[in-house]
């Protein structure tokens, strides 16, 4: 079974918290009380966040196991595409950022490139493709890093 994650930037202070979303501005943090007998909670931390700070968890981990939310921005490093496809060097460094496109996250890139392969590249590709032949390292996201977005 998948885990279906999110985080946002809390109202308060501004920091991330990962959880359950409950609505599009609350984020369960953690169970403090669970009855093991019967299951029901007890006691819960919720934490209002910024609605339009919410990222779903993607399923991925980058290079550093770090999680994989929509919204990041990555350097994806292509390694198992054939020369063939593109007259770049196979180990060229792509500056991504990931968003939910037709029912599944995808990579955006932040770069335009002349070749016809990176145009291809550019149009949402799906990362259930991408992460067996990318090594994907977090270097930001969309609402920390408004600039390279």
């Amino acid at each position: 079974m998948r885990e279906i994650l999110f985080k946002g930037k809390r109202v308060d202070n501004g920091k991330w918290i990962e959880g359950n979303l409950v609505r599009e501005d609350l984020i369960i943090e953690s169970v403090i009380g669970y009855d093991d007998n019967d299951g029901t909670v007890e006691y819960i931390s919720c934490k209002r966040v910024l609605p339009e700070t919410v990222c779903q968890f993607t399923g991925i981990l980058d290079v550093n196991l770090d999680k994989l939310f929509e919204g990041d921005i990555c350097e994806s490093t292509y390694i198992n595409i054939p020369l063939a496809y593109q007259k770049r060097s196979p180990d060229t460094v792509l500056n991504q950022k990931v968003e939910f496109y037709k029912g599944g996250f995808s990579f955006i890139n932040l770069e335009d490139f002349d070749d016809d392969f990176s145009k291809r590249m550019r149009n949402h590709t799906q990362l259930y493709y991408t992460e067996s032949t990318l090594t994907i390292k977090i270097t930001g996201n969309i609402h920390d890093n408004n600039d390279k977005a």
